[in-house]
């Protein structure tokens, strides 16, 4: 997540925008990764950005797809960067933009570029062959199977397509797609393919945990690790020497192509692996886990860096003094605006779907997946009291005009409203949906709820009669703040806030270190 000032220039044309805050990992699971020859590597994920990484720090995040992201290729000149979801974009690494998209509307499950990278390939979920033309900025289809295709690679040499169908066989094609050379078996399917740099093997990661390795005569080995566990990746490595695999285990398992014997097993976490990439010369592997984290380990075996996944950004809340960020891991996130100095509060077994200011600025309360409601203290984070009720997760927390009252919308079908004073619950309100948000009037008369099929309801506080006569009152968007001198927007990771007129901030001098996360100086 990062946190961004944004400071918008008055009467002038242009603003500034400060980074204040940053976390650099992804915040699902790295599902795809890519890699060149000098220790660039390239990962994507469930959260459906692409990210370029060095083996020191993230230099670059592309936004842009709706989607998981399955699949990653670069050219064989470095310049461009194919990423596949619900969609293929083709990415100019030179200029670090989008250079086309193409919208395919099923998961891309594998691409790769051909050896002049003015073409591509890519196999999708529902079987179909695409031709990816950069040259002239259009795909084509070159053949529709009846069966999923899981990868594919192509010949270095630009002999052959290799193709897996889910749960079959590996075809090879002739790269037109419309001629099939030879059908490869492959028990239970491959869940990844690769050509050896130099085109003289092809291996097949298999689902049941196998490793299918063809030479150049097509004759097949097969190595059975053991124990044997279903497999996620596979990567050759750029001279060929060896091969790693990675899969539910957590571990990466070296084996060597001259004579397909064991290296060594190298043991990284207690989940599963879901992608794998030699790099460089092939002395480095950086390995993509299911909570977002890459690691990079070295072919002896040794741990070199470890960029950790963080959590998303659920929801924000802001006063004239204050910034409170609500995110999935489980805390909120405070910030006094005047100098920086930065709060955190934790919610066991709960990430926070919504977050609120007191109208006076003392108190936060938040609504979380666990159920609860609870009120925090602003200044010192510390738990002032846990309203208990729903039987759902809660999705929107709002506090009335004066502070007095509380109100929260479930998915469990009830608004509830709270006597924050008395710390008692006042009303149960049944509604026929879940509750996305809740919102009292600007007099504190009425409250609103917004419920997940788009219809909102009204209900006056002294009777607790409902209506769908609106009377005043609007909604806010659900991760947007704003008033006349700021605006602050939550994205899946990015929080912005838009300074306007003359506001001054006082800036932290230096770097200052708050554990894992730090500060940075804004010019």
């Amino acid at each position: 997540m990062v946190l961004y000032v944004k400071r918008i220039i008055a009467h002038e044309v242009g603003s500034s925008k400060f980074p204040v805050r940053e976390f650099s990992g992804h915040t699902a699971s790295v599902t795809a990764l890519a890699g060149d020859g000098n220790g660039v590597f390239i990962s994507g994920s469930e959260d459906g950005t692409v990210r370029i990484w060095t083996p020191d720090s993230l230099q670059h995040v592309f936004i842009g797809h709706s989607s998981r992201v399955s699949s990653l290729t670069l050219s064989p000149d470095k310049k461009y960067l194919l990423s596949g979801s619900k969609e293929i974009i083709i990415w100019d690494l030179h200029k670090l933009e989008r250079k086309l998209a193409f919208s395919v509307d099923v998961q891309v499950n594998g691409m790769q570029f051909g050896r002049n990278g003015l073409t591509a390939y890519a196999v999708l979920e529902n079987g179909i062959l695409l031709l990816i033309d950069l040259q002239g900025e259009e795909i084509r289809q070159l053949a529709n199977f009846d069966y999923a295709l899981t990868d594919l690679a192509v010949h270095p040499l630009d002999d052959c397509i290799a193709v897996s169908f889910r749960g079959g066989d590996i075809v090879l094609m002739n790269l037109e797609g419309n001629k099939e050379l030879r059908s490869l078996e492959m028990d239970g399917g491959a869940v990844g393919l690769e050509f050896s740099p130099d085109g003289r093997f092809l291996v097949g990661a298999g689902r049941k945990g196998q490793i299918n390795v063809w030479n150049a005569d097509w004759k097949l080995q097969t190595i059975h690790p053991a124990p044997q566990f279903p497999l996620r990746s596979l990567s050759v490595a750029p001279d060929g020497s060896f091969i790693v695999i990675a899969g539910i285990s957590g571990e990466l398992q070296f084996w060597d192509t001259a004579d397909l014997s064991h290296i060594r097993t190298v043991s990284v976490l207690n989940s599963p692996i879901n992608a794998v990439k030699a790099l460089g010369n092939g002395r480095v592997v950086v390995a993509g886990a299911n909570e977002g984290s890459l690691f990079l380990y070295s072919v002896e075996g040794r741990q070199m860096q470890h960029f950790p996944g963080q959590s998303c950004v659920r929801s924000l809340s802001v006063n004239n003094k204050a910034l409170a960020i609500g995110i999935q891991a489980q805390t909120i996130q405070l910030w006094n605006m005047d100098d920086w100095d930065f709060l955190e509060g934790s919610i066991p077994d709960g990430w926070i779907n919504s977050i609120a200011f007191s109208p006076d600025g003392s108190m936060i309360a938040t609504g979380s997946k666990d159920n609860v409601v609870k009120i925090w203290n602003a200044q010192t984070m510390g738990l002032a009291h846990t309203f208990i009720g729903h039987r759902l997760p809660v999705k929107s927390v709002a506090f009335s005009p004066d502070g007095s009252l509380l109100a929260s919308g479930s998915s469990d079908k009830t608004v509830r409203i709270w006597d924050v004073n008395r710390k008692a619950e006042v009303k149960v309100l049944a509604v026929p949906h879940w509750v996305q948000s809740v919102a009292f009037s600007e007099d504190g008369s009425r409250l609103a709820a917004q419920l997940v099929n788009g219809d909102v309801l009204y209900w006056d506080l002294e009777t607790f009669e409902s209506s769908t006569d609106a009377n005043g009152i609007r909604f806010a968007e659900r991760q947007a703040w704003e008033s006349p001198e700021f605006r602050a927007v939550a994205l899946a990771e990015t929080v912005i806030l838009e300074v306007t007129g003359s506001y001054q901030f006082q800036n932290p001098s230096g770097w200052v270190q708050v554990s894992e996360f730090c500060f940075s100086r804004m010019a």
